[in-house]
């Protein structure tokens, strides 16, 4: 007993090189650490591949890694592994101490493995320097073995994966010299792959079967290096392919598939490089070798989706027989087993009709695509664009319009052509904008041109082919869901399946039901938009109030006024309309030219605005645009729109470069010279010298040819005005330079900053005047403000005029949500209340479009019983129960 207590302590030892301490250290290190470690790290590895979704949308991946975040559920298993096998080191290592002549040396065998489970541990880690440092360990420490070459092939796949492809391109090259030696090393021999894996010397699996590696003395150790492992080829131009791919070096990657397939890697990672080869001759435009490649991949029976996607990317590689391929695209469009992949097929088939230049069947089935998409984002805006891009080459801009808006709602931002999607549709929804703007103002004023009673019969007839139209569409629908429907039910029939029971009818069913109503939560009322309860009126009137939606009279598209009250009735009305006209034709013509290079098209859009409109204001513009236009294309001559231009307009800035090339050079050093002068001035005026500023701004008051200065300099006066005469004493000076300023220079970001000053002037005057008890209003331009009508209740009922402003929200300001609603001002008077609007200016929009209504409002808006509020003035209101002292603030504070 002793005695065998003492044979196992000093086998145990790690300092004696003798046959009992290494075989008893060698068979612990194998299984206890490598073994074990090895089989964990392959059970979490092969349990994260069975949940690795492919992206077949993209270059498939050589190598099935985990990224940041999946990475995180191998940790258990990779942190345990790499303690197992940290434990077998430390304790197994033989001799313990490396240095001296033994500072290289290892007598026990799977010491080297350990250490390479640890640096593949922490690969998967994602901790590639850790893993770097360990396989360069084992390259150094273990120069002359086997695993060498193991490790030095790992620390190049670290290296891809941080992107440090020179040090990568470099190990690899030399792992592939040694793989190509290799190769032709058995190739002489004759030897079949498991022949060479016996016969080799020194291998030691096959020598571990009995426990332990070769029997060597020393010397043999110490010399022998133990040749490159042909089994480890394929490893090495599989990686190789890797890192091709990340440099996009496509041909290299292909060579280097091409030599990892002829190592016979598997069965299942060759049909794997088959499709991935597949997609690189795709990519490099060899039609005929990639349709050889994804026939291989569907002749290997890999899983379905993989077959799926090999069967329509061999339709849209371009290769093969057209005819053969659509009949086969037609039997799958059959198979219930593709209802959700209908869109790709369809997508396939019109890439095949457009490529034989039937562009209207390709068209069709682009079209169906489009219809069948039911979450593919991929493949929905695969569609989009290519529909896009085919009326875009047609010229047909509305509907390429319409198909690159929807492309840009679902494009992800690292689809490679995101920002040129972008910006062809702001390009062609600005054009789409004009072009529909011009249309609609000449039919406006064509049917201005009509008497009431032809106008009334042209819309009635127009809201009736609406209806009909309207009707068709809903029975076509209608008729499409029952023919689904049918056929769905005929397919589940054929299953002996209820529909309960048969998850492909169900998941149609909830397909046609998202498209129709979009996501929607379980919950009562779901088809309601507004599930609110309305809040108590007792504030904003006794009847709560009522939302103006079509719930209150007809829709919106049904209402004649809809249509009548945008037809323009006096000069003013068709002045207003040519002027949308101009701009609109202009607009189009800039796009055409600077963006789309349609010259053709931008001839006409300038030609059109020049003669209709030949004194505009726009027209030395485009008539200078023509001029430019002649001069880069054939579409027009040049000369008779210069001449023209230099005749009617010799005076414009666009006349002026036409005469003088350094005419724009030159305005840019005046406006340079003003910008100074303006900031002397304004110095000026931060030194206290308020009557020079005054001065200056007389003098440039009527001067238009200053352009902006002129504005800034009447700002700047009415600023020193209300420094000599303070408006906390009496603001009717600074009020009124204010006013002026607001007046001469509206629509300019000047006016803004005067009406600011105005807003903040008013408020503080108002908010003293109610602390002293002169008043009860105070004037906040930034509050939500309401719409009041004050009713005489001696003059009839308060309910037409309220069906009137309701109609007219209805018909002027749909997208508003605004709510109408009634309430008691005193005995005599009620109002009516349009809430909310979201500021001053918002509210003063509503009030004008109100006082010059023509149509629905004719009977109520002439008088000056209306205004607008603040949500705190008009509980004040109410409180005062009188609206004189109110309007007389109205008309102080709001109206110019």
């Amino acid at each position: 007993m002793s005695a065998s207590i003492g044979c196992l302590l000093w086998a145990c030892s790690t300092e004696k090189n003798a046959w009992l301490n290494r075989s008893f250290h060698n068979t612990t290190a194998r299984y206890n650490g490598y073994f074990n470690a090895n089989e964990l790290m392959k059970e979490a590895l092969n349990s994260y591949e069975l949940g690795f979704k492919e992206n077949y949308n993209e270059l498939l991946p050589i190598f099935k890694y985990a990224d940041e975040k999946d990475s995180k559920s191998l940790y258990p298993a990779m942190d345990t592994a790499i303690k197992k096998c940290a434990t077998v080191i430390n304790k197994h290592s033989m001799p313990e101490k490396k240095e001296g002549k033994y500072a290289k040396t290892e007598w026990c065998r799977w010491i080297d493995d350990n250490w390479f489970i640890i640096g593949k541990s922490k690969f998967h880690k994602r901790e590639y320097e850790e893993s770097i440092e360990m396989f360069e360990f084992v390259m150094d420490q273990y120069e002359t073995k086997e695993i060498s070459h193991k490790a030095k092939l790992w620390s190049a796949k670290c290296r891809i994966e941080m992107s440090d492809f020179t040090v990568a391109a470099k190990y690899l090259s030399q792992l592939a010299e040694e793989a190509e030696v290799a190769i032709e090393k058995a190739r002489e021999e004759k030897l079949s792959f498991k022949t060479l894996k016996q016969k080799l010397a020194g291998s030691k699996k096959k020598k571990s079967r009995k426990g332990s590696k070769s029997k060597k003395s020393k010397n043999e150790e110490a010399t022998t290096i133990e040749p490159f492992p042909v089994e480890l080829s394929y490893e090495v131009y599989a990686a190789s392919a890797d890192l091709h791919i990340r440099r996009q070096e496509w041909q290299k990657a292909i060579e280097n598939i091409n030599l990892t397939i002829e190592q016979k890697p598997g069965r299942k990672l060759t049909t794997r490089l088959h499709f991935i080869l597949a997609q690189l001759y795709q990519k490099t435009g060899n039609a005929e070798l990639a349709n050889e490649s994804y026939t291989k991949v569907i002749k290997s029976n890999p899983d379905y989706e993989m077959t799926f996607y090999a069967k329509i990317n061999r339709a849209l590689s371009g290769g093969g027989d057209k005819s053969e391929l659509k009949k086969e695209l037609l039997s799958m469009a059959k198979d219930d087993k593709n209802i959700d992949y209908l869109d790709q097929i369809y997508y396939a088939l019109g890439d095949l009709e457009l490529k034989e230049n039937n562009k209207e069947e390709g068209i069709a089935y682009l079209l169906k695509s489009a219809e069948s998409n039911t979450s593919n984002v991929h493949q929905e805006t695969k569609t989009y664009l290519r529909l896009a891009n085919l009326y875009f080459e047609d010229k047909n801009y509305e509907s390429a319009q319409a198909y690159y808006d929807s492309t840009a709602r679902v494009v992800y931002k690292e689809h490679p052509e995101y920002d040129v999607i972008k910006a062809k549709n702001k390009s062609l929804t600005a054009l789409i904008g004009h072009i529909q703007q011009v249309e609609l103002q000449d039919s406006l004023q064509r049917i201005g041109k009509l008497s009431e009673y032809e106008q009334e019969q042209l819309v009635a007839k127009l809201i009736e082919e609406l209806r009909e139209e309207e009707e068709r569409l809903r029975e076509e629908a209608l008729q499409q869901q029952i023919d689904a429907a049918m056929a769905q039910a005929s397919s589940a029939g054929k299953g002996g399946k209820f529909w309960v029971f048969n998850p492909q009818l169900r998941s149609s069913g909830f397909a046609d039901f998202k498209r129709k109503w979009g996501d929607r939560p379980l919950e009562d009322n779901w088809r309601r938009s507004d599930k609110a309860t309305a809040m108590d009126g007792s504030f904003f009137g006794n009847d709560g109030g009522e939302k103006d939606s079509t719930d209150t009279n007809l829709p919106e598209r049904y209402n004649p006024e809809t249509y009548l009250q945008n037809i323009p009735k006096t000069p003013d009305d068709y002045k207003k309309s040519d002027e949308l006209i101009i701009d609109a034709l202009y607009g189009e013509g800039v796009i055409y030219k600077d963006e789309l290079s349609d010259y053709p098209e931008a001839v006409k859009s300038f030609k059109s605005l020049v003669d209709r409109f030949p004194k505009s204001e726009r027209t030395p513009a485009a008539l200078y645009q023509l001029f430019r236009i002649g001069g880069i294309s054939t579409a027009v001559k040049p000369q008779p729109f210069k001449d023209r231009l230099l005749r009617d307009f010799p005076n414009s800035d666009h006349a002026q470069l036409l005469l003088d090339p350094k005419f724009m050079e030159k305005r840019q050093k005046e406006l340079d010279r003003l910008k100074d002068e303006y900031k002397q001035y304004y110095n000026e005026y931060k030194k206290g010298n308020y009557n020079l500023i005054i001065t200056k701004a007389n003098e440039v008051a009527s001067d238009t040819t200053i352009g902006e200065y002129r504005c800034l300099y009447l700002y700047l006066k009415a600023l020193s005005i209300g420094r000599i005469s303070p408006p906390s004493v009496d603001p009717t000076a600074f009020e009124n330079a204010l006013s002026e300023v607001i007046k001469i220079c509206k629509g300019s970001n000047v006016a803004a900053e005067a009406q600011k000053t105005m807003d903040l002037l008013r408020n503080q005057s108002t908010t003293e005047n109610a602390t002293e008890g002169k008043s009860t209003y105070i004037y906040d331009a930034a509050e939500a403000h309401f719409f009041v009508y004050v009713h005489d209740q001696t003059t009839g009922s308060i309910n037409p005029i309220k069906m009137g402003i309701s109609n007219f929200n209805v018909n002027s300001f749909s997208t508003k949500g605004l709510i109408t609603s009634s309430n008691f001002l005193n005995s005599d008077h009620q109002v009516v209340m349009v809430r909310s609007f979201e500021n001053k200016d918002d509210a003063m929009d509503y009030f004008v479009a109100f006082k010059v209504n023509k149509t629905s409002l004719k009977n109520y808006n002439s008088g000056e019983n209306y205004f607008v509020i603040s949500g705190k003035n008009y509980a004040s209101l109410l409180i005062e129960k009188d609206d004189t002292a109110y309007k007389e603030f109205f008309d102080d504070n709001y109206l110019d």
